[in-house]
């Protein structure tokens, strides 16, 4: 498991929203939880606006260089920094803390990792495995609620010198696209791994190459696949 130093219980009346699965965030115009603070009847238009706070920025992951205690080969890092910036706005209301998400691969959730009460936005995260993809994002919360998530951290594995990691996909064409005829269709893919993986398209179990109308261009961790003017031949 892994653990913050900088982590506290959270209070009770601090409601948990729950999270989305959706690796990028969406973005909305308000909060469901907006509410105005209780005024006598008809004075509506003074009601000042209550609502959870903005997102706070990207986060960000860097490695804390401490030595580790543990055997030597255990493959484990002793922790990682991850930063972001606090909100444009609180809401109305004083942020009161972050809650940190990790990407749950295997299952395409976003877990809570750990809360941090106040205004830090740091969090040291602890017993980080090597050759283990991470993704990590973060909510600010208030009495009201708390916000959507922040855009992700960048995928990352710690590698381990001299040891192999099985290739493994971050981000999947979708299965099905439908286009007209003389269109353009593109598709992106990711992977992970040591060594780094190579990504191989295929149309009906055969390989596709570039060739006129046909790009195929390396992007970091994956690959992105156009078709420019689309045939109905091209359905596959």
């Amino acid at each position: 498991t892994m653990g913050n130093s900088a982590s506290k219980k959270r209070k009770d009346w601090v409601a948990n929203k729950g999270s989305s699965t959706d690796v990028e965030p969406q973005s909305r115009d308000f909060s469901p939880f907006r509410r105005g603070k209780t005024e006598p009847p008809g004075d509506c238009l003074s009601c000042p606006l209550l609502d959870v706070p903005g997102k706070p920025g990207k986060a960000v992951v860097s490695l804390t260089n401490l030595q580790s205690d543990k055997p030597s080969g255990s493959c484990v890092t002793d922790s990682i920094f991850l930063d972001w910036s606090k909100p444009a706005t609180d809401g109305g209301r004083p942020i009161l803390g972050y809650t940190v998400e990790m990407y749950d691969l295997p299952t395409g959730d976003w877990v809570t990792v750990t809360q941090i009460e106040g205004a830090t936005c740091r969090s040291m995260l602890d017993n980080i495995l090597c050759g283990i993809m991470y993704r990590f994002r973060v909510r600010a919360f208030n009495e009201i609620g708390s916000s959507i998530p922040c855009i992700p951290s960048d995928s990352f594995v710690i590698d381990t010198p001299g040891v192999h990691i099985a290739p493994y996909f971050i981000l999947c064409p979708p299965a099905e696209v439908a286009k007209y005829v003389h269109e353009k269709v593109q598709f992106r893919a990711k992977a992970l791994g040591t060594p780094k993986p190579n990504i191989l398209w295929q149309k009906d179990e055969e390989p596709i190459f570039i060739t006129e109308g046909i790009d195929i261009q390396e992007e970091p961790d994956g690959s992105l696949l156009t078709v420019h003017n689309l045939q109905m031949d091209d359905d596959g």
